[in-house]
């Protein structure tokens, strides 16, 4: 709500900043004003704006925090990409200098998979005039520069936009070819990541999981339950399949229960509600 527009047109934190300032004037100088403590004449406090989700930008408000405080304070924009963020990123960011900095010791590539919010991009020219692209994305431990160059640049690019959510496939691998007949010359290549795919982290569930399972405890079962159950996934209609297995705890036996009647959407909400229910859920990616 800070950094919603007030009723003068500027944010919030501004008005609230400005009215602390002519107050702490105003009350310095009421013991030698003609009109003493006349309320007319005091500065007039802001009214808080009330706040409606559905309304705001919640991204370009999460956006504004981090500039101005240099941190999010209600929320992280990726909190919405939680369950994909948990599933499909094999690393985080944080990790990943680490990671490089191995994969060069032992002269081996590895694949790894992070996922991030666009902070900021830039398009630049190089010195040959192509165009390429650096952009600072960021996940729950830390950001990175990722740089696009050529055929790259070409296919990822409209997806950088800043405030955009992604997840980028890549492969940590020798920076730049080297002829056998040169490795002699240049005998320590570094390694760095480099970007194979990127698709947004919102159809991320539709491109890479296979199904998503629930596992019902036997105890919870009951007429009540059933009823639930089925609103529940009457509510959360979507396209991902979705197997049913019932689970015994005393003697670990799973029956699986075919459900081709129903597909949910992976969503924050469908998670709370299985969980509310006391259903374990489980994802399957697709191979």
């Amino acid at each position: 709500q800070f950094f919603l527009p007030s009723a003068g047109g500027d944010t919030f934190i501004d008005s609230l900043v400005r009215y602390a300032d002519l107050y702490k004037k105003d009350s310095e100088e009421s013991s030698v004003s003609l009109f003493g403590d006349a309320e007319e004449v005091r500065p007039t406090r802001p009214e808080v704006p009330s706040y409606k989700e559905e309304a705001a930008d919640n991204i370009e408000l999460l956006h504004r925090e981090k500039e101005v405080v240099g941190m999010y304070l209600s929320s992280h924009p990726l909190d919405q990409y939680a369950f994909e963020m948990e599933n499909f990123a094999t690393t985080k960011i944080m990790e990943l200098p680490d990671l490089v900095n191995s994969c060069q010791e032992k002269k081996k590539a590895s694949k790894a998979t992070i996922g991030g919010y666009v902070l900021s991009t830039e398009t630049k020219i190089s010195r040959n005039g192509k165009n390429f692209l650096t952009s600072i994305i960021e996940d729950f431990s830390g950001n990175t520069e990722i740089s696009l160059f050529g055929k790259e640049y070409e296919a990822f690019a409209p997806k950088f936009q800043q405030g955009h959510s992604v997840l980028i496939e890549g492969s940590i691998e020798p920076k730049y070819f080297v002829k056998p007949d040169e490795k002699g010359n240049i005998p320590d290549v570094p390694y760095a990541f480099k970007t194979k795919n990127v698709s947004l982290l919102g159809n991320a569930n539709e491109s890479f999981l296979k199904e998503f399972r629930l596992k019902i405890n036997t105890a919870l079962l009951s007429a009540e339950f059933k009823d639930g159950l089925i609103k529940l996934l009457k509510r959360h209609k979507g396209d991902i399949p979705l197997s049913l297995f019932i689970i015994d705890p005393k003697t670990r036996y799973m029956v699986e229960f075919a459900t081709r009647k129903f597909r949910v959407a992976i969503t924050p909400d469908f998670l709370k509600d299985i969980e509310a229910l006391g259903i374990d859920g489980e994802a399957v990616r697709k191979k």
